[in-house]
């Protein structure tokens, strides 16, 4: 359905397409980053459009065996920047993509509710490939892999309902879809456990987190609904699953929650972030989480105390307690949508989200500092992932 690409880029160096055997270029024990690309938003002066000349998506996917790392890309992917905390999953050589958000095909200066997932596939002798695109409902915003990488779960927001579907033979195949939250709830993501037996979901506007059991046959199970703070929204697991940490966008805050031995989850604390906390990444030794903020990169002229100011993306080290504790704030071009860490945990890679690439930054004595290298992308990031 794509030619496959091969890309390899640094500052001064555009990125290269090659319609090549990816044999040729993957590396025999891959570390994988994928990005889900949109192609039809922009920000300006504190809102968005449609970009002129606006297409579906594209997917990435870096190897950061190598550094720089090298870089292949997919054009077409249905993704969006509006609505998906997490656009894109993977697992066991399966890309899965959710494309929340599309251009009005009889407006087209206008963005309307989007419904596609697809299922892309990276392997060492057949490359990257796009192998399946189906209609899950009603803006799908999240994607959440099992961890045997074999069935995926979306979030349907305009919904309220979350759609599984098992992966196999390089096709996506219903196994059902349960509503959990009325549409105005906002579903945003849901999220499993290291061990697949628990799964968390966000209400962006009840505010709340819902927690399920994950039954045998893979449904969900509601076993409580927890009130937070407002706008929950990226989630993330920790310590085996004992805690987990949520981005809350509009308050400025992340939150951790605990489980306690009866199985009930609370709020334990809370940080305070930059302005707007969108996505959030846990690093994969769990000593780091990034937070991406807004900060001033979206803010308009009326906005006296952000406007002309960066984007930011918020380093805090993670207590044993699951506790954070600042410890950096990095400037960056654009606006922040996602920072995420390499899958040796050596490096952070920001998309920077108007100047169309990936930043990359290293750890060194202690403080995450910029490598001058830039991934040159096929849109604009919307959002990050690593595979561990």
């Amino acid at each position: 359905m794509s030619k496959f690409a091969y890309a390899s880029s640094v500052r001064a160096c555009a990125a290269l397409y090659a319609g090549v055997a990816a044999a040729t270029y993957l590396a025999a024990s891959p570390q994988w980053m994928f990005s889900a690309d949109d192609q039809s938003s922009f920000y300006k002066d504190g809102g968005m459009g449609v970009r002129p000349g606006a297409r579906a998506g594209a997917v990435s996917a870096l190897d950061f065996s190598t550094f720089p790392p090298k870089s292949y890309h997919i054009d077409g992917v249905p993704c969006s920047v509006i609505g998906p905390p997490a656009a894109v999953a993977a697992k066991g050589g399966n890309v899965v993509v959710v494309g929340s958000m599309k251009v009005d095909p009889q407006n087209p200066a206008k963005l309307m509710a989007g419904a596609d997932v697809s299922l892309l596939s990276i392997d060492p002798q057949t490359g990257f490939t796009w192998k399946d695109t189906v209609s899950a409902g009603k803006e799908p915003t999240g994607v959440t892999l099992s961890p045997d990488g074999k069935t995926a779960y979306v979030a349907l927001r305009g919904e309220g309902a979350v759609a599984r579907y098992d992966i196999e033979g390089g096709k996506l195949i219903l196994l059902g879809k349960q509503t959990v939250a009325k549409p105005e709830d906002l579903l945003c993501l849901v999220t499993l456990s290291p061990d697949g037996k628990t799964a968390l979901a966000s209400l962006h506007a009840a505010p709340a987190i819902m927690v399920f059991e994950v039954a045998a046959d893979g449904s969900l199970k509601e076993k409580q609904t927890l009130p937070t703070p407002n706008n929950p929204y990226d989630i993330h697991f920790i310590h085996g699953g004992k805690r987990a940490l949520i981005s809350c966008t509009l308050v400025d805050t992340v939150v951790t929650l605990e489980r306690a031995s009866d199985g009930q989850w609370a709020v334990k604390g809370t940080a305070k972030t930059g302005r707007i906390a969108e996505g959030l990444e846990v690093s994969p030794d769990e000593k780091w989480i990034s937070v991406s903020c807004f900060d001033g990169a979206n803010a308009g002229p009326r906005d006296k105390k952000w406007h002309g100011q960066p984007g930011r993306v918020y380093l805090f080290a993670v207590g044993d307690d699951g506790l954070l504790a600042q410890t950096q704030a990095l400037d960056v071009e654009g606006v922040q949508q996602a920072a995420t860490f390499s899958p040796d945990g050596k490096y952070l890679a920001v998309g920077q989200f108007g100047a169309g690439n990936l930043a990359i930054f290293a750890l060194k004595d202690g403080q995450w500092r910029d490598t001058g290298v830039r991934i040159e992308l096929p849109g604009q990031c919307a959002s990050l992932f690593a595979e561990l």
